[in-house]
């Protein structure tokens, strides 16, 4: 009996475990997506490595609430590209970079509790909390099959 009740709980823990990255992400997506939006200018784009990780961010200048800022804005998804084929890798993250190049337009968002933090979006971004939704729904029927099987038996059968 429990041996059922303690692979029940770690079915519910892996079930909390696995969901809780994809919940972040997406909390932090719907965050970001209501901070305020300007448009700077690429002043440099810097591809900063460290050991095996890369990431691309760019010098940029902008201007939030009347006052001028100058920062290095991040990829709004954090993280870093891994180098696998050092050649063909570099090539891809140059192209990349050179999606805003200098002296460009590009499109920010500001951290409205720290104007000195911008971010830039590259491209489409996956909808978070919909793949959020859709990750807990697989695990709780999951979950509401396998619980009478887990069970079954373990209470005594009803007379």
């Amino acid at each position: 009996m429990w041996v059922r009740v303690a692979g029940f709980l770690l079915l519910l823990f892996t079930a909390a475990f696995l969901s809780w990255p994809i919940w972040k992400a997406a909390l932090r997506q719907r965050r970001r997506e209501r901070w305020p939006k300007v448009t700077g200018k690429v002043l440099e784009q810097r591809k900063n490595r460290n050991g095996n990780d890369i990431t691309l961010n760019y010098l940029v200048s902008y201007e939030h609430g009347g006052e001028a800022f100058q920062v290095l804005a991040s990829d709004w998804s954090p993280g870093a590209y891994t180098a696998v084929n050092e050649s063909h890798f570099h090539e891809l993250m140059q192209e990349r970079l050179d999606l805003y190049k200098v002296g460009d337009p590009i499109p920010l968002m500001v951290n409205p509790d720290n104007p000195h933090k911008a971010f830039y979006r590259r491209g489409w971004t996956w909808p978070m909390t919909a793949i959020a939704v859709v990750v807990t729904l697989i695990f709780l029927a999951f979950i509401v099959v396998l619980t009478p099987i887990i069970f079954e038996g373990a209470f005594g059968r009803p007379s």
